[in-house]
């Protein structure tokens, strides 16, 4: 885990701040509403920019954080569920476990989807795309 935050470099203003692993999908810059300076963002990549590698990895982690977040809370949820309900532990782990998943999966790779269709728009903007070459990405 990391945190990040990315200040211009001309006024010193934070643009933006975070915590978590590494995006890797996203816009490659930040305006300064400020100065209006453009910022290259270093962690971060458009998808139609990326190589098969890249999406292979992005993918990848994101399926590795999908079984991570849903399996740990469907391990809970199960644990919770037999002890307040009198169910057998193992039945109910299993199933919290499936169901913990399964939902984690949903929501993270609908968001993946969106975020996904909002790179292809981004890179559809000839003006984003002008900037892109600008600094020698595209």
């Amino acid at each position: 885990m990391r945190i990040w935050w990315i200040k211009c470099p001309n006024c010193k203003k934070l643009l933006e701040s975070g915590s978590g692993g590494s995006p890797g999908l996203g816009e490659m810059f930040l305006v300064c509403p400020q100065c209006q300076i453009i910022v290259r963002t270093n962690d971060r990549k458009e998808w139609d920019l990326m190589r098969g590698f890249e999406k292979a990895w992005f993918l990848f982690r994101v399926a590795y954080t999908t079984l991570l977040i849903g399996g740990g809370s469907g391990v809970f949820a199960g644990l919770i569920s037999a002890e307040a309900l009198d169910f057998t532990t193992p039945g109910a782990v299993f199933v919290g476990t499936i169901l913990g998943v399964g939902l984690a999966w949903w929501l993270i790779v609908m968001d993946v989807v969106r975020a996904i269709r909002e790179s292809r728009k981004r890179m559809n903007d000839p003006d984003y795309r002008k900037i892109v070459k600008m600094l020698g990405v595209d």
